[in-house]
């Protein structure tokens, strides 16, 4: 398992399946983010390269610091939700054509070890609704299990999108329904303004933050909670 050989020290592969958040926007030299993602609007321009910034730049210094050959590769989109992610391109989309992002990371060499999917914040935002984000999740988490990978759904940060708390209650249930890990990002962030830097976006402050949420989850690992608690039948309807 992914947690056994991190805490050997052996090398590990991760992904990062996100947003614009993933990406790094707002933390510190977030700036450079525009001018490379807008040579394409898709992510195949940063995730192999060191330009991300923020929090998954945090969890990859992290994962090279126990070693130096463990990778994470970010497959993190500008306003991508999980249609996008998909390949369903709807006309609100920013994304362009492309391959659904399971593909993308089945396809990768070498075979990552997990992938970590916080990816709530864009359904509300772009107005999909609770069961879509909830089937759209599934079709992702399923196919990346099928493969061997493993994979951790991480409650994404507080925001002030309207509806979205439903959402990261839907991510729990999710992750208890597939049993699968779970990195809870929302709690620690909720009220608290001073780590945001705008409606959705953290700032530097807010990134670190949301790194020690990761690093706890892989220093410490324990029984998974979402599998662990009640179920709520209603938290992924409409």
């Amino acid at each position: 398992m992914f947690l056994e050989k991190f805490q050997a020290g052996e090398a590990v592969v991760a992904v990062m399946l996100g947003n614009s958040i993933g990406m790094g926007y707002n933390a510190t030299g977030h700036e450079q983010l525009s001018s490379r993602y807008n040579e394409s609007r898709g992510f195949a321009v940063e995730h192999r390269d060191s330009g991300y910034v923020g929090h998954s730049r945090m969890l990859r210094d992290y994962l090279k610091s126990r070693n130096p050959s463990s990778e994470l590769i970010n497959l993190s989109g500008d306003g991508w939700d999980t249609n996008d992610h998909l390949g369903i391109s709807l006309p609100s989309s920013s994304a362009p054509p492309h391959q659904s992002s399971d593909i993308v990371i089945r396809s990768l060499s070498p075979k990552p070890d997990i992938v970590f999917i916080p990816l709530q914040v864009n359904d509300p935002n772009h107005q999909l609704s609770v069961q879509t984000f909830a089937n759209n999740t599934r079709r992702i988490v399923s196919s990346i299990k099928e493969a061997g990978i493993e994979a951790v759904i991480v409650r994404e940060n507080a925001t002030e999108i309207p509806g979205y708390p439903r959402f990261v209650a839907c991510a729990s249930e999710l992750a208890r329904e597939m049993r699968v890990g779970v990195i809870d990002t929302y709690t620690p962030t909720l009220g608290r303004a001073d780590l945001m830097s705008d409606y959705a976006h953290p700032n530097e402050a807010g990134h670190r933050v949301i790194f020690e949420q990761y690093r706890a989850w892989l220093s410490a690992p324990r029984a998974d909670e979402a599998a662990a608690a009640s179920p709520d039948p209603t938290a992924c309807l409409d």
